[in-house]
């Protein structure tokens, strides 16, 4: 502990301190543009694991109890429910759900410098906080990025198998 506080100070700094970090956690990934987002990365791919964990931490039925955070900045995208099922649409939620994600994993770091100014064990449950507190909403995002993808892949695939597409190059051929 580099820093001695009472109780009282301890406290109102560390309710300081995370506030500072979630609003200016989300404030930064607001920036973050969506070209970056865009690029493949490992990161953002589904482990094969993750389908059943999503399920057997029965994401479905407490996912919608989380609050949506884009309520706080007004140039956040919401990710509450879905507003339209564009192509565009659905392929920007799938890119905020990944701005959603890096948020909340950059949330967590700053969690060990809360034993600058704590005792190990008020150090140890301001990390344990971090984590627990973003660790669902990190779920969240991936949990419904990966369903809206499936979504997008039913979509193509009954577009590229749609009798209007085969009637179209079927006839294409016959000219």
């Amino acid at each position: 502990m580099l820093v001695q506080l009472s109780a009282l100070e301890g406290t109102l700094v560390n309710i300081v301190a995370w506030l500072i970090i979630h609003l200016g956690g989300t404030y930064l990934c607001n920036q973050i543009p969506g070209w970056w987002l865009k690029e493949e990365r490992e990161w953002f791919e589904e482990r094969p694991w993750e389908s059943t964990f999503y399920k057997r931490i029965l994401i479905k039925r407490w996912k919608d109890l989380a609050p949506d955070g884009s309520a706080i900045f007004s140039e956040s995208f919401s990710k509450r429910n879905l507003s339209n099922r564009s192509f565009f649409y659905l392929h920007q939620f799938i890119l905020e759900t990944k701005r959603g994600e890096v948020t909340h994993a950059i949330t967590i770091i700053p969690g060990i410098f809360f034993f600058l100014w704590n005792p190990p064990s008020v150090g140890l449950l301001m990390v344990l906080y971090g984590i627990f507190v973003n660790l669902p909403f990190l779920f969240i995002q991936r949990y419904n990025r990966f369903r809206i993808l499936r979504i997008l892949g039913k979509a193509k695939k009954m577009t590229i198998n749609s009798p209007s597409s085969h009637y179209s190059s079927s006839s294409s051929r016959e000219c």
